[in-house]
């Protein structure tokens, strides 16, 4: 398991690998993911803070979301992981 990862995503990754028969690539593909789920995260909590809008201009962590929430959900697709089997529940 990825020591980088917060509480919330390692318990996810120990999830996802118990109940998938993962390869070494795909286990890479978890964690880009879970990393991902984490920039997007981290992205809303600044939109939140700062609004959507920043000095007359989006936020960059506007993007920052939107994109890591593509990557989140291309490496699940990849995995062929339902958008919201058990593993996934508790992150939506």
């Amino acid at each position: 398991m990825p020591a980088h990862l917060s509480p919330t995503m390692q318990d996810f990754w120990r999830r996802v690998v118990a109940d998938h028969d993962l390869k070494i690539d795909q286990l890479a593909t978890l964690t880009m993911g879970c990393e991902a789920w984490e920039r997007k995260e981290q992205a809303r909590l600044l939109i939140d803070r700062d609004g959507p809008v920043v000095a007359g201009r989006r936020h960059p962590a506007v993007d920052i979301e939107n994109q890591s929430q593509v990557i989140f959900l291309r490496a699940m697709g990849q995995l062929q992981l339902d958008a919201k089997p058990d593993g996934l529940a508790d992150l939506f």
